[in-house]
């Protein structure tokens, strides 16, 4: 980071609770001036980020919205996801592929078009199929299904990872 050759990326800003938000706000401003050569991104939900409290000064954080995604950018992402599944070897090149149409098939069956459109409902719906073949019909169950999924691969590569040092020591 000392040689500004790091991105670094906060998510979220629009979620934290408002008693909390002048000191995460600062300590973004205090970490900011530290890692000046860094680049940065902040991330909100536009409607919350509308709130004067919530915005960063405009020079050092320009204001940037991510465009809906049409469906050649919302097929692209798809095809790629289930492409990459099978390159690295998380599912066989023919499984993947069938997963990709079943996936498109059944974001328009559970009328989840409307979702899609986001970038990240795209990823997290993409996620949850992987792994449980299956598309909630809400956005909170969405996240919520992503979030146990996220942090089922975390726990798991923590302990993976606890299994690799106590087997070298």
């Amino acid at each position: 980071m000392r040689g500004g050759r790091a991105v670094l990326l906060w998510d979220g800003l629009g979620e934290v609770p408002s008693g909390a938000l002048a000191p995460v706000r600062e300590s973004l401003l205090a970490f900011r001036k530290r890692a000046s050569r860094c680049r940065y991104i902040v991330t909100s939900w536009l409607l919350s980020y509308c709130q004067p409290e919530l915005r960063l000064l405009e020079p050092d954080f320009p204001v940037v919205s991510l465009l809906p995604f049409d469906r050649g950018l919302i097929d692209r992402c798809v095809t790629d996801w289930f492409q990459e599944l099978g390159a690295c070897g998380d599912l066989p090149c023919a499984q993947a592929e069938h997963l990709a149409l079943l996936f498109q098939q059944g974001l328009v069956q559970a009328h989840l078009t409307h979702l899609v459109t986001n970038p990240l409902l795209l990823t997290l719906l993409a996620l949850v199929f992987t792994y449980c073949r299956d598309l909630p019909s809400a956005r909170a169950q969405v996240v919520e299904t992503a979030i146990g999924i996220l942090l089922a691969r975390l726990a798991s590569a923590t302990c993976c990872a606890r299994l690799a040092r106590t087997a070298v020591t």
